[in-house]
């Protein structure tokens, strides 16, 4: 890899100063989308809200309603993907 501090009059203009040096990283970007739906817990599980609670709730029996008021864990085959849009979360 040719050493980017030598072709700095050529690059000055085109490229930032913190990317001229050899060893720059790329951050990835949070997905906000995702980050509002799922929270992570201080010991790691990803949760999530429970869908159905916003409208035709006297056709829902008390259980149901009383249980959906409770975060559930996500199913272990989201969980993965999830963390990927989630970079900077711990």
């Amino acid at each position: 890899m040719p050493d980017l501090r030598s072709c700095k009059k050529r690059f000055t203009t085109s490229l930032p100063n913190n990317l001229l040096s050899p060893f720059f990283i790329i951050m990835q970007k949070t997905k906000k989308s995702i980050a509002k739906r799922y929270k992570i817990t201080g010991s790691g599980k990803i949760m999530r809200r429970t869908p159905g609670t916003r409208h035709l709730l006297r056709n829902k029996s008390t259980k149901s309603r009383r249980r959906s008021g409770a975060d559930k864990p996500v199913a272990a085959g989201f969980v993965n993907a999830i963390r990927a849009a989630l970079p900077h979360s711990h």
